[in-house]
């Protein structure tokens, strides 16, 4: 067993050797150790350690952390996602979006595109207090599998994309969740400036219809570029991306069901 890992190990690192993106070397929080402790100790606070701490305390007002925390993401998601999108319209980088190669060159287009690149993985580092947030004001309800699941994967897909391969075809991937995004931070923010009329919005099974037509897109992105042969981006990488759509999909269709479908069929029954 030892053996095997050991070449499991090995095999990594001379990959991660090859492979890996030299430009990003040296950028802040962005080393393998360092993402996997941030996460660790993510997911053992927010399953284990936080709700122990908080079993005997009161649940924090957050108020007003988080009107400045959902301004921030509101600004940052919605900021990040015009700057991005005009870079793309000015600089035209790719050749076709069926297959986007990303600009591993040390020219303005690269560089411009890796540090868009890193500020997004940065900005999925940031959502991690999402969780952290609901667990001090004891909503645990809402720190849930699919929830967890999907913050702990979206930071580990942009670490090895960044690290690997920034921009190209994850790019898509970027500028969608940027915008559904900006939506769903401009919606917690309202509901905690107002939150009476937190279940008044109309909208807000609207921000769950875009989660999912943004992994549609994505399937639909990845699982073409997969299956092109002409494609030059590593396979593994469009697997990794088609596949993770596809889970993220069945988990948000599944959520959908049960937040929004299931209570009204029970209501008619009860009719």
């Amino acid at each position: 067993m030892f053996f095997l890992l050991q070449l499991i190990w090995d095999y990594l690192r001379e990959f991660d050797d090859k492979y890996r993106d030299r430009r990003s070397e040296n950028y802040f929080l962005f080393s393998p150790l360092q993402v996997t402790l941030t996460l660790v100790a993510y997911y053992v606070f927010v399953k284990h350690l936080g709700p122990k701490l908080m079993e005997n305390r009161a649940a924090f007002d957050l108020k007003y952390v988080l009107l400045v925390y959902n301004a921030a993401q509101v600004l940052i998601n919605s900021g990040s996602l015009i700057m991005a999108s005009y870079y793309t319209w000015l600089h035209k980088p790719y050749d076709r979006l069926t297959c986007m190669m990303p600009v591993m060159d040390s020219n303005v287009v690269g560089m411009i595109e890796l540090r868009y690149s890193y500020i997004y993985y940065l900005l999925k580092v940031f959502d991690l207090a999402d969780t952290v947030f609901f667990v001090l004001r004891k909503r645990y309800n809402q720190v849930s599998f699919l929830h967890v699941y999907h913050h702990i994967m979206i930071t580990v897909a942009t670490f090895i994309y960044l690290r690997y391969l920034p921009g190209g075809h994850g790019a898509v991937l970027a500028l969608l969740n940027l915008a559904v995004h900006a939506i769903m931070y401009f919606y917690y923010l309202i509901s905690v400036l107002r939150p009476e009329l937190k279940q008044s919005l109309w909208w807000k099974k609207h921000i769950t219809h875009a989660q999912i037509v943004q992994f549609v897109i994505l399937f639909v992105h990845f699982g073409r570029a997969l299956f092109d042969r002409t494609c030059l981006y590593p396979t593994v990488a469009l697997f990794f991306g088609t596949t993770q759509a596809a889970i993220m999909l069945v988990l948000f269709c599944d959520f959908y069901y049960k937040a929004y479908l299931l209570p009204n069929k029970r209501k008619l029954v009860k009719k």
